[in-house]
């Protein structure tokens, strides 16, 4: 879904909300505001989806065709290993092994929250450097409402039809779930 401007701008800014929508849940979950938490949770993934789809975009139009492969394979990489590194380093922070409990006192979950939402903030920003070339004027994009009603659109067509319906039955089962983690 391309809403047109700088996809970069786009990347960072929807990072941003997340961050903070990333602070917060730390800060609700500490208060035992789990209500608050359940739809600060919804928005934080709906801005990190659209986060992923910004850079994607900004990759896949800003990178030469020989190397979105390349390209593809280091985001992926990057994704995958800051994620684990960071996790591990924040699960340390909250409740330190026996090895650092002498040098490193336990943090609070809003603590590590904070820290948490300034590297996620702060890892989107080298995006600002990036060359984005201007989107053609020629290019004619259907409005944001088109693509809703595409999509629903779509989405009905699916469920209506034999197979989509019985997938949802098939995701809503407990049965079902359980039969198709093990395919």
């Amino acid at each position: 879904l391309d809403l047109g401007g700088p996809r970069r701008f786009w990347f960072v800014a929807t990072s941003l909300l997340g961050a903070l929508c990333t602070v917060l849940s730390t800060v609700l979950q500490a208060q035992g505001r789990y209500t608050a938490l359940l739809y600060t949770l919804l928005l934080t993934n709906v801005l990190y989806s659209l986060s992923n789809a910004a850079i994607n975009l900004l990759c896949a139009n800003s990178v030469a065709r020989d190397q979105q492969g390349r390209a593809a394979g280091l985001l992926c990489t990057g994704s995958m290993v800051s994620a684990g590194f960071l996790g591990s380093a924040l699960i340390a922070l909250c409740d330190p092994p026996a090895v650092l409990r002498p040098y490193l006192s336990p943090w609070s979950l809003p603590a590590v929250g904070v820290l948490l939402g300034m590297f996620l903030f702060g890892a989107s920003l080298p995006v600002l450097a990036c060359h984005e070339e201007p989107a053609d004027p020629r290019d004619a994009r259907p409005r944001f409402s088109a693509h809703l009603r595409d999509s629903a659109r779509e989405t009905l067509r699916v469920l209506r039809g034999r197979e989509g319906l019985l997938g949802l039955l098939t995701c809503l089962s407990p049965a079902g779930t359980a039969a198709a983690s093990n395919l």
